[in-house]
């Protein structure tokens, strides 16, 4: 685990270096904030589902932001060679490429912190009502945590290329599809022996329940797997290519 961690330092001060880390920031808080304010005054309801209606959309745009430079920049300027011959595993190598990704991911959640402020402060001085039923599953004290399973789709991909555009590109483009799979309506379109196969796959039906603050525990599963699903492979693609 030390490797992991001494690149986990390494990447994550790489983001700094350049603009992607500021932009990614920038970008991620203020259109978070801008259209949770707009739906939370709009809807006149103190609870904080307009923010997790959006974030995988945000996570659709700006989370190949984070990934696509993790491996196609070591692969571009010939470093990946270097890293590889460093006295660590391959697995720690893609571990500590996913911790910074993720370490980054986390500070930009946190910067949503003014929503969760403002929703307690609308609530506060209110009476709560006992509700009259509970939904299934575990309340969630913060933020959704399926933005793992994103960045690790990501950096999968962003081994499969020395191009960062490329792997932008094409982990948005399997982003989308797998979002596109949990709409109701595109799924209704689908042969009925396909349905529960794509529901089952897809980022959007497994995001239905975190919407209104509720993590059922197969999505927990769901997002966990696909994380240890695309890491592993991500470890194969690279060890791969280190024997070469």
């Amino acid at each position: 685990m030390t490797g992991a961690l001494v690149i986990a330092r390494r990447e994550f001060r790489s983001y700094w270096d350049s603009p992607i880390a500021y932009v990614f920031l920038a970008i991620f808080s203020g259109v978070a904030a801008f259209l949770f304010f707009d739906q939370f005054f709009a809807r006149g309801i103190a609870d904080l589902q307009p923010l997790f209606r959006f974030l995988p959309i945000y996570f659709l745009v700006l989370v190949p932001l984070i990934t696509m430079r993790l491996w196609a920049e070591e692969r571009r300027t010939g470093t990946e060679e270097l890293l590889l011959t460093f006295p660590m595993r391959v697995r720690e190598a893609v571990l500590g490429k996913f911790l910074a990704a993720w370490g980054l991911l986390a500070i930009a959640l946190f910067l949503t912190a003014p929503v969760v402020l403002t929703v307690r402060a609308r609530r506060g001085g209110r009476r709560r009502r006992r509700p009259r039923s509970r939904p299934r599953g575990r309340r969630l004290p913060g933020r959704p945590p399926h933005g793992g399973a994103y960045l690790a789709i990501g950096l999968f991909i962003s081994a499969l290329t020395q191009h960062q555009i490329v792997a932008a590109v094409v982990t948005t483009f399997v982003f989308g599809i797998l979002w596109i799979l949990g709409i109701p309506t595109i799924v209704a379109a689908m042969p009925e022996w396909l349905r529960p196969l794509a529901e089952s796959v897809a980022l959007g039906t497994h995001f239905r329940a975190v919407e209104i603050g509720v993590l059922e525990f197969s999505d927990l599963v769901y997002y966990f797997t696909v994380m240890v699903l695309f890491l592993v492979l991500n470890g194969v693609v690279v060890d791969a290519r280190r024997w070469k």
